[in-house]
């Protein structure tokens, strides 16, 4: 190892890696036309997400930030013997039988039988040449598209899950906002509310003791996720299944039956691989989807039940920009972005017309922190730099003119 040379004043002898300007190369000599023509096809008539999230809590909505979850349970090694003894046997993968598992709880969960969801990839194109040994940033989250039959041979199910996969591969490098311009997927939704990681990454015991008198210490630290649901399959060094969780939409309770319900169904597939999808579904009866309502109506005032009244010229404001955003009418003062179905692209983009429209610097975090149109009004209302602290709204239109015609002078001496 280099670092036992250098701990002998020796010189490390480094092997040959290939630079990322290789891997960027590469990325510029594909052909867009191919990807969209997949990305497109394979989204067509996905208009909606497949949606997990539960019943939202007072609790919940008065969180300033988004709080995550995590629960893990570990896979018996019955379960992990008998897996093995699959991927060996069938033309399967350990990545594609632990997804399609997934993919069952997340059906029960959102009563979706045309199920989205996305995954972890690599990044790392198998065709080019030293790209395991590259360094840079590679992983990407792709949408992954699972269609339930009830009534479809299991085993048969996993494998068209297992060529799709395959598929996915090809054009693994797609930035998710292009795959997300290219699908019928509205813009106000992302593309999917559950992510699937599988880490399998390469752990060598060996390298602990590789240093005589060395103490090793594994640094842990928590994870976050914007993802209503994050899943995550570790099989080194112990096999276990992870699920982090956001708390505006799960309790403890809840993740640690979801998770269970994970672990009883992959050790269904181990035992039941001939059966119909059908039969593995119905051990998940307990996992219902709780399509109850929020437990605080949204937009609605709690003395008459009509829409709660808009308090003052700024939450008008903020309302219209939401309606724009989500095109959407029936927009609420108590409304929160995220249950909405806001995610981080629609937030940087209200950021960025709110900061126009107020004419105000507005630090995009405060957005995550009060993410009702109340809060943030009330926020920006007691704000050093809010609008009723900045210049007069009467005078913006002269502001904006004497700007452009700056801007304009400034583009002349340019040319």
């Amino acid at each position: 190892m280099a670092y036992n040379a250098l701990l002998r004043n020796a010189t490390p002898c480094w092997e040959p890696t290939r630079p990322f300007r290789a891997y960027v190369d590469w990325l510029l000599g594909e052909s867009e036309s191919a990807a969209e023509s997949f990305w497109r096809h394979y989204l067509r008539g996905k208009t909606s997400p497949t949606r997990v999230t539960g019943p939202t809590t007072v609790a919940a909505l008065a969180a300033t930030v988004p709080s995550i979850g995590e629960v893990h349970v570990p896979v018996p090694t019955s379960i992990v013997t008998r897996l093995n003894t699959i991927v060996r046997s069938e033309r399967l993968t350990l990545n594609t039988i632990l997804l399609g598992a997934w993919a069952l709880v997340v059906h029960q969960l959102s009563s979706d039988s045309d199920v989205l969801l996305g995954a972890t990839f690599s990044g790392r194109p198998a065709e080019l040449d030293g790209i395991e040994g590259m360094v840079g940033s590679f992983v990407n989250n792709l949408p992954v598209r699972a269609t339930i039959r009830y009534e479809q041979n299991l085993l048969e199910w996993l494998r068209d899950m297992g060529d799709q996969l395959l598929e996915i591969q090809l054009h693994q490098t797609t930035p998710l906002a292009q795959m997300h311009a290219w699908s019928e997927m509205p813009s106000r939704h992302r593309l999917f509310d559950t992510l699937f990681v599988f880490q399998n990454y390469m752990f060598d015991p060996s390298a602990f003791r590789a240093v005589d008198g060395t103490a090793w210490h594994v640094l842990t630290a928590p994870e976050v996720s914007h993802y209503a649901l994050t899943a995550l399959a570790v099989p080194q060094p112990e096999f276990q299944l992870r699920l982090l969780f956001e708390r505006r939409h799960f309790d403890d309770a809840s993740g640690e039956k979801i998770v269970q319900a994970w672990l009883a169904i992959l050790n269904q597939v181990t035992l039941k691989l001939d059966a119909v999808v059908g039969d593995l579904i119905a051990v998940l009866h307990h996992l219902a989807p709780e399509r109850a309502q929020p437990s605080v109506p949204l937009h609605n005032d709690s003395h008459n039940g009509l829409p709660a009244v808009i308090a003052n010229d700024l939450e008008l404001r903020i309302v219209r920009l939401w309606q724009e955003a989500f095109d959407v009418e029936n927009i609420g003062v108590d409304d929160n972005f995220f249950d909405l179905g806001g995610h981080s692209v629609l937030l940087v983009r209200v950021h960025c017309q709110l900061q126009q429209a107020l004419g105000c610097n507005i630090p995009i975090v405060k957005l995550f922190q009060y993410p009702t149109i109340r809060s943030l009004a009330r926020f920006l209302s007691h704000s050093d730099d809010s609008p009723a602290t900045a210049p007069s709204l009467a005078t913006r239109p002269s502001r904006q003119q004497t700007a452009m015609a700056r801007q304009r002078q400034i583009w002349r001496k340019g040319s």
